[in-house]
């Protein structure tokens, strides 16, 4: 049987319908995979962009602040001369009297001058707190045997020096500083001979009871007496 034209062009435009209908369907894997990756629906893709996003900006901004923070400043963390305390008043009575062990009492001569000797009694407050002074050491004049063979009269103030106003106040320390006292007296006894040298004194800070040897030669006999403590190492004050 002969085909003819018409039968065959009929025939064929069939065919090409049917193949435009495939390549439409839904069920292409072509089409497919095109729709997955554009879509917002693709849990792998959702899941591994928020993560990169996520991991990328919070390692750069974390980085970026540290780096961007200014060090601490290493001169305000110092303390310097003009805040470090050199003196304080606290209320009356709150702080304990310096006593020993925890005050170092040493002996320095002082000046001379007719026929008067002198000796500055130096109290250093040794402990880790603050402690107070308020009037007069007691100070005796002792032998080579350890005796007592003057004791110091109190008086506010001497022929060398002394608390000259009269007034006698508290002396506070902090750890490590110093106040001090004047011990004085006449080198030629009563009856105009010179006075024994002697080896030592025994001192007792104000209000305390210990006592404490200071090894000092002297040479007074006479007018033994020993002045207000006050602030400093000379012993005298205004």
């Amino acid at each position: 049987m002969v085909k003819s034209p018409v039968w065959a062009g009929l025939v064929a435009a069939a065919l090409l319908a049917a193949g435009c209908t495939a390549a439409s369907s839904p069920g292409s894997g072509t089409a497919a995979g095109d729709t997955g990756a554009g879509s917002s629906l693709d849990p792998a893709a959702t899941t591994d962009t928020a993560t990169d996003t996520t991991s990328d900006t919070g390692t750069d901004t974390a980085t970026a602040s540290a780096t961007a923070s200014p060090p601490a400043s290493t001169a305000s963390a110092r303390p310097t001369r003009s805040t470090a305390r050199t003196s304080f008043s606290p209320p009356p009575g709150s702080v304990s009297a310096c006593a020993l062990p925890y005050v170092r009492i040493t002996a320095t001569a002082s000046r001379a001058a007719s026929s008067h000797q002198g000796v500055v009694l130096q109290f250093t407050n040794t402990g880790q707190i603050a402690c107070a002074l308020t009037g007069y050491p007691a100070v005796a004049i002792v032998n080579s045997a350890g005796r007592v063979v003057k004791q110091a009269a109190h008086t506010p103030s001497g022929y060398l020096g002394g608390v000259r106003s009269g007034k006698v106040s508290t002396v506070y320390l902090l750890s490590g500083q110093t106040a001090s006292a004047l011990l004085e007296g006449e080198t030629i006894d009563i009856n105009g001979s010179a006075c024994p040298a002697e080896p030592g004194l025994r001192v007792t800070p104000p209000t305390t009871r210990t006592s404490g040897s200071v090894p000092v030669r002297t040479g007074i006999c006479g007018g033994v007496q020993v002045h207000p403590v006050v602030t400093g190492t000379t012993g005298s004050a205004g």
